[in-house]
């Protein structure tokens, strides 16, 4: 990773006038998975943690079109949504996420630049149906948490109004800012999804199982890059919040 100019070895600067907070953001991130990597106890869980999400969201092969954005969006969630145990660093809360523990060692970017340290404990990681895309505004919906929100900065290419898309956005006071981790969904898929959710909203009294439906439409994804012949909404329809026995793709 190129270091900003300026920059201790370590330490990622707060925003310059010349730098969007987005690009800072993709900075941190990048510097937080080499952080774990190198980190004894953090690298050995990584393994497992990458065990788990493979059973959970299917495995994907090397030569496969969806290896490097499933890498991404595991290394993510680990570094955002992994607990870790006492022990793993002097004074570390019990149940503090890998984020945190980085961020800890890197006491600069809370001074420098508060929003994003406070942001990058507060991600927000789910469904969104884009419900609008004008100009340069971007307004989501959270089809599985609920709540709309608007974007104005570093809107990813790709999206269209009606767009089905798994992201985590991190906030920075009332802005909120797009990782790299990105799994769009098919629009011949919409309805039969949208259909599905509603369903299991309501056959569980509109409490649904956020971690098993994201878990469930990788596996969707997954099944729609390899079974090209088969019609998506047919792959959707498999759409579930339970927990698989077994979630390896086949």
């Amino acid at each position: 990773m190129e270091r900003p100019e300026g920059a201790e070895c370590g330490e990622v600067p707060g925003v310059s006038g010349e730098q969007r907070v987005g690009d800072v953001l993709l900075a941190i991130l990048d510097e937080a998975v080499q952080f774990a990597a190198a980190h004894e106890l953090l690298s050995a869980r990584l393994l497992t943690a990458k065990r788990a999400y493979i059973e959970a969201t299917g495995e994907v092969f090397e030569e496969e079109a969806l290896f490097e954005p499933r890498l991404i969006a595991f290394l993510e969630q680990f570094l955002f949504e992994e607990r870790l145990d006492e022990g793993v660093a002097p004074g570390l809360e019990v149940g503090a996420t890998p984020m945190a523990f980085y961020l800890s060692t890197r006491p600069a970017l809370a001074r420098e630049n508060p929003a994003l340290a406070e942001g990058l404990l507060r991600s927000r990681h789910t469904l969104w149906e884009v419900k609008k895309l004008k100009r340069s505004i971007l307004r989501l919906r959270d089809l599985l948490g609920g709540g709309d929100l608007e974007i104005e900065e570093g809107i990813p290419l790709g999206l269209e109004k009606g767009t089905l898309v798994e992201a985590r956005l991190v906030p920075t006071g009332d802005d909120w800012h797009f990782t790299r981790a990105l799994a769009f969904h098919p629009m011949a898929a919409r309805k039969t999804i949208l259909a599905r959710l509603k369903q299991l909203k309501k056959s569980s009294g509109g409490v649904l199982r956020v971690d098993a439906l994201l878990a469930s439409l990788a596996r969707c994804r997954l099944k729609l890059e390899r079974y090209r012949k088969v019609p998506p909404k047919r792959i959707y329809a498999e759409l579930s919040d339970a927990e698989p026995e077994h979630a390896a793709a086949k």
